[in-house]
């Protein structure tokens, strides 16, 4: 999995939109994380929501529903 970790670049746009949506306090949830050097990356810049093939393959929302993963509030 290519990564920020890795790239240069993309790393420095990933810090940067963080840096904007802290400054205007807008939450950000990273999509596609895909390995724990990525987790743990994000985690050092302060993200708190990630989604992706780490946490959870793709689903059904009804085989979803019946993982016990569906927050009800």
């Amino acid at each position: 999995t290519r990564s920020f970790t890795i790239f240069g670049t993309a790393g420095k746009i990933v810090r940067i939109i963080f840096d904007l949506a802290r400054y205007n306090r807008i939450p950000v949830i990273a999509e596609g994380v895909e390995s724990e050097d990525v987790a743990r990356e994000l985690i050092k810049l302060g993200c708190v929501q990630a989604q992706g093939y780490l946490y959870q393959k793709p689903m059904p929302f009804s085989a979803w529903d019946k993982s016990g993963k569906l927050v009800k509030e």
